[in-house]
């Protein structure tokens, strides 16, 4: 099966480079490596990689999952990317890191932009949860696919009705995505 997903589709300044070790990331680490073992962040065959994690470092500045990191178990700060800069509607991502930012980054950057009280922001791949909650919970329309503008912008109007400290958003354009926000980094 061909995926129409796992690639970059915003335009990127990625500036190569170390990033320091990021009070939280540790935490950060654990919950991306738990949801690894669950199969909900992994890589499809044919090495399509899905599911990514992130976390708010400051109002608009967040640290993501590296782009093409599906495959491995246990990551490291250098298999993160720290976004610094995004413009939904110019579709710009501006990141730093020894890896390109998260093929979703613009959908995380919605979600912090809608939610002041995110501090951590998880999208996961599970076809019987999918099915279940669609519809059932807030559900991005089917029309935006992965990874544009227009799933950016659909996050964006669902999180700001919904304003809480926790919530889930099905991704109607994107089989099988889900994505949990929370004010909280603990697990």
């Amino acid at each position: 099966m061909k995926r129409n997903e796992g690639y970059i589709k915003f335009n990127c300044d990625w500036n190569r480079g170390s990033i320091p070790e990021i009070d939280g990331f540790a935490a950060l680490n654990r919950i991306r490596t738990a949801l690894w073992d669950m199969g909900l962040i992994g890589v499809y065959e044919g090495g399509i990689g899905y599911g990514n994690i992130s976390m708010r470092v400051d109002k608009d500045v967040f640290l993501i999952t590296g782009s093409r990191t599906g495959a491995k178990r246990q990551l490291g700060i250098d298999d993160y990317s720290l976004v610094v800069d995004f413009d939904i509607s110019r579709n710009y991502v501006r990141c730093k890191g020894l890896v390109q930012a998260s093929s979703e980054s613009m959908t995380h950057a919605a979600l912090y932009r809608a939610n002041d009280l995110a501090k951590l922001v998880i999208h996961v791949h599970s076809s019987r949860m999918w099915q279940f909650l669609k519809e059932r919970l807030p559900t991005t329309s089917e029309d935006a696919e992965f990874g544009t503008p227009q799933i950016a912008m659909e996050v964006l109007r669902i999180a700001r009705q919904l304003e809480r400290e926790f919530g889930i958003i099905v991704l109607g354009g994107h089989k099988d995505g889900l994505l949990f926000y929370s004010s909280q980094l603990g697990w």
